[in-house]
């Protein structure tokens, strides 16, 4: 028997335009840092925060994360071998669908909005 169809290639993810490592985390303990700041800025600091964590944990593209809803988030139980977690439905270039996972920090700072 024999498939009709033949099976597209993933394109490698290309990440020549992400951060450094280093660099993504000095970004994280700056924003930890300076988070609590009280006054009239406090709350746009807290959503510049939490547009930082959702675009650099998940990657993100801007519309991606402009689209993304309050309820879009869904908790994933953990399943062979991959851990419970929460995780965000994405439908991008393409009208392509997929799952990215949210972190502790990204899900604490988007909570408040």
């Amino acid at each position: 028997m024999t498939d009709s169809k033949a099976a597209k290639r993933v394109a490698v993810m290309r990440v020549d335009h992400a951060l450094p490592m280093a660099l993504w985390t000095r970004v994280r303990n700056c924003m930890a840092k300076h988070g609590g700041i009280p006054g009239r800025d406090a709350a746009r600091c807290r959503a510049a925060t939490a547009l930082l964590l959702l675009m650099g944990d998940t990657g993100l593209r801007i519309a991606e994360a402009a689209a993304a809803t309050r309820g879009a988030p869904q908790w994933r139980p953990a399943d062979d071998g991959v851990p419970a977690t929460w995780w965000l439905q994405v439908v991008g270039k393409g009208l392509r669908e997929r799952f990215v996972p949210l972190s502790e920090d990204t899900l604490a700072a988007l909570s408040p909005h």
